[in-house]
């Protein structure tokens, strides 16, 4: 119980510090990489605050990653991607949608996390808890789940179909919203892997240390790892 306390006292001290409009951190980008704010680009730098309704678009053999303020979820966005951050506040809870339009994302959600986590495409949402996963979208309009971790509801809103699709699985959804699962195969898994070479391979850890000052005047110190 006191540890529960503990996380719900910490989320919400996350989000006084933090710039009300903000809802995740900035933690990696590498290559070609635009930020969209407002309809308008914005120039960034690693471990800059992310508002709702951001875009970011990464270009070939390019990379970026992010990381909501509640510390519970981690999005990679590989090259050739384009994504919407997308969060709202709801009590102390964070509910969390990433928008991918386009590309390859990679999810990963901690099992203990507080409020919804949703990766959306243009047909498809998938619910997610605890989950590791990578959502692609190709050029035909043609979605593949990839589920590593956890277990990932996909529904096809026009259709009203959705279906769990646990860790080994691989789920696609074609252009004409036909869902089919099937085991995780080698090649899904190169697919993962070729996404991965080279993201973070050189990405050293950062620590953003928020000084939070209580009631009687003493100084603590809040670390988000990025």
């Amino acid at each position: 119980m006191k540890r529960t306390i503990f996380t719900l006292i910490l989320i919400a001290l996350i989000f006084t510090a933090l710039d009300a409009t903000g809802v995740g951190l900035l933690t990696a980008a590498k290559g070609k990489v635009n930020l969209r704010r407002g309809g308008k680009d914005v120039s960034f730098k690693v471990g800059d605050s992310l508002n709702n309704q951001d875009e970011i678009r990464t270009r070939s053999q390019s990379f970026a990653a992010y990381k909501y303020v509640d510390n519970s979820t981690t999005i990679k966005v590989f090259a050739n991607s384009y994504v919407l951050v997308n969060a709202s506040r709801k009590d102390r809870n964070l509910d969390k949608n990433v928008k991918v339009f386009s590309g390859s994302v990679f999810t990963k959600v901690d099992p203990k996390s507080k409020g919804s986590m949703k990766v959306s495409t243009p047909t498809t949402v998938a619910s997610v808890k605890g989950t590791e996963f990578l959502t692609s979208v190709n050029n035909d309009g043609e979605v593949t789940y990839i589920v590593t971790k956890g277990t990932v509801n996909v529904e096809i809103p026009d259709t009203g179909e959705n279906s769990d699709v646990t860790e080994g699985q691989t789920a696609i959804v074609d252009k004409d919203l036909t869902m089919s699962i099937r085991d995780t195969t080698e090649e899904d898994l190169q697919t993962l892997a070729t996404a991965e070479e080279g993201s973070l391979d050189d990405h050293t850890p950062n620590i953003l240390r928020i000084p939070m000052v209580d009631k009687d005047g003493n100084t603590r110190i809040i670390e988000i790892e990025y």
